[in-house]
């Protein structure tokens, strides 16, 4: 009988497609990941490090280009012409000579100087009059004289008041202003000078910073230059300037936008210059990177895809053969062949062996059954030299018949018992299995016969799923079981007590018989050669034999699991008969 594949078979396909999932598809998928993560983690460092460089040396020459314009305010502390004609105004009151000395002075030191728009000095006994001098700067930025007298020179004064001998910048108007004080010998104020800057030309280095598209440089909260930025970024880096970093230059990011900054103090200014970069390049390259990355992922699937093709071709499919085949011959179509491939090497050798064994099945199966029918033939001789059993059972209805005339009531009901136990054993029709019903009378005709033997001394309890009654069973498969409980279950006073338990379901049935006591390790080793040890000639006695009987006939009919074992539980010996029938295991 063929064997119930296991419910956790796995089939040889699915094992090989597990195995490429595990060791490629999987780990393909995490090397195309990390890949992704690793090139695109260097992109982005590499963009930024650029950013940051390119930030670095714009800064430096932006400061140079502020720096610069100071060091020209203060070339009229060190010259003298200014004092010296403030000090001809004081003696002769002339405002003409004064005019003209200063718009002399500012002409030839200011107003040709890069990044300086407009240059003016006011005396400090003399508001009504400041001295002026402007230009256009090369691409048309300018600062209107008229305009700055009104609205920015008053700023600008008032932002000198409490300067001292520093410097500060001051924004008005769109314009960015560097104010300082003209001192006397005495260290007081004289005069104040201010220089109008222009923010192109200073902080023009901003703009060659890398993906460059908005510029701004603050002086604390105040913004003095705000190329193309507009009130957004104003906001946003105003949290740059107190940022916790010790870095010179870093990169800011403030309600979605980037930026590169840099920390410059000029002359005791300090600035913070700003560049808010496009990060669209980053992701440009970075999607450049997932692509070739998912390129290289695409061209290891199609590389799987073909080696599970050549496996289905050169493996699956030849051992898929080859287990349709078995399965018939597991059904006893011997001789069955299987396609052979003399392209496919090994696969093909094992075919044309599986082959040759089957042609051998087929043909030892035919011997076989050329001894089996010669064996009958010789059993069938045997027979008619014993007794014929229809005539012991038609003596024992005669003696039966006698016993009731007679009046002894006990002993016909002994022989009817001893009766019904021997056609059992006839087996009329030829049946393997019986109902359990059927089964269940034989061994209730030997419970009877060993109730007489013991009497009071016997106590036996039955416990019976009745819904099972009508499941079929092997013929006499209950009495010899009892039979071995009796004989094992026996105490020293003579006293017995067995149990027959019967439960499952249809295509999985359990028969238990119960017996009060526990084997010793003698009586487990004898079990264990009974059951376990295929020797034909060791020494059973007859109950043995039963047992031994029972087990083998059980384990031929039925389904792998089938058959005797014996166990112990609270003092008890379990002997129990699992019958297993095709899709009974669980």
């Amino acid at each position: 009988m063929r064997k119930q594949r296991g419910t956790g078979r796995y089939s040889l396909q699915s094992q090989i497609l597990r195995y490429l999932a595990l060791f490629w598809f999987i780990p393909l998928i995490v090397l195309m990941v990390l890949m992704a993560l690793i090139l695109g983690h260097g992109v982005v460092t590499r963009n930024e490090r650029s950013i940051l460089t390119s930030m670095e040396s714009g800064g430096r020459q932006s400061a140079a280009n502020l720096s610069h314009c100071m060091e020209r305010s203060l070339d009229a502390s060190y010259s003298s012409s200014i004092r010296e004609a403030y000090d001809e105004y004081l003696t002769d009151r002339s405002r003409a000579d004064l005019y003209t000395a200063m718009s002399r002075y500012l002409t030839q030191n200011y107003k040709f100087e890069d990044g300086i728009l407009l240059a003016c000095v006011e005396f400090t006994d003399l508001t009504d009059s400041p001295y002026i001098v402007s230009r256009e700067s090369a691409i048309g930025q300018s600062i209107s004289g008229s305009e700055f007298r009104t609205d920015d020179l008053p700023l600008c004064l008032a932002a000198a008041k409490d300067l001292g001998t520093g410097m500060k910048l001051v924004t008005s108007g769109g314009h960015v202003y560097l104010v300082r004080n003209l001192l006397g010998s005495d260290y007081a104020p004289y005069a104040t000078m201010i220089l109008g800057l222009d923010g192109d030309q200073v902080f023009g280095p901003l703009s060659n910073v890398w993906q460059e598209s908005a510029a701004a440089v603050l002086c604390g909260s105040d913004v003095v230059y705000g190329g193309k930025s507009d009130d957004a970024d104003t906001q946003n880096l105003k949290g740059a300037v107190s940022a916790d970093t010790t870095a010179p230059v870093f990169i800011w990011r403030s309600s979605g936008r980037h930026y590169v900054v840099s920390r410059e103090s000029i002359g005791g200014i300090d600035l913070t210059l700003a560049v808010r970069f496009n990060t669209s390049v980053f992701f440009v390259e970075v999607a450049n990177t997932v692509f070739m990355v998912i390129v290289i992922g695409i061209m290891g699937l199609i590389l799987a895809l073909m080696l599970m093709r050549f496996l289905k071709i050169r493996v699956t499919q030849p051992v898929g053969r080859l287990e349709e085949a078995s399965e018939k011959i597991a059904d006893g179509q011997f001789g069955t062949h299987v396609e052979t491939d003399v392209r496919n090497g090994e696969m093909n050798d094992l075919a044309l062996h599986f082959n040759e064994m089957s042609d051998h099945l087929k043909e030892q199966n035919r011997k076989i059954y050329v001894e089996e029918i010669a064996l009958r033939d010789a059993n069938l001789a045997a027979l008619q030299s014993q007794i014929n059993p229809h005539f012991l059972n038609n003596t024992l209805e005669i003696i039966n018949w006698q016993s009731r005339m007679a009046g002894d009531e006990k002993a016909s009901l002994m022989i009817e018992a001893l009766s019904t136990m021997l056609n059992a054993t006839m087996n009329r029709d030829h049946r393997s299995e019986v109902a359990l019903s059927e089964e269940l009378e034989y061994a209730h005709a030997y419970r009877f016969i060993i109730e007489s033997r013991f009497g009071e001394r016997l106590t036996c309890q039955e416990d019976i799923d009745q819904s099972l009654l009508e499941v079929l069973v092997p013929r006499l498969v209950i009495q010899p079981i009892m039979e071995n409980a009796v004989e094992h279950g026996t105490r020293e006073d003579g006293t017995c007590s067995i149990k027959l338990v019967i439960y499952g379901r249809q295509d999985d049935l359990s028969i238990e018989v119960w017996n009060l006591g526990v084997p010793s390790e003698r009586d487990w080793e004898r079990i264990h050669q009974l059951l376990d040890v295929p020797d034909e000639t060791k020494d059973f006695h007859s109950v043995e034999i039963g047992i031994r009987n029972v087990h083998r006939r059980v384990k031929m009919m039925y389904e792998e699991g089938s058959g005797l074992s014996f166990h112990e539980k609270d003092g008890w010996t379990i002997s129990r008969v699992r019958i297993i029938r095709k899709g009974g295991r669980s």
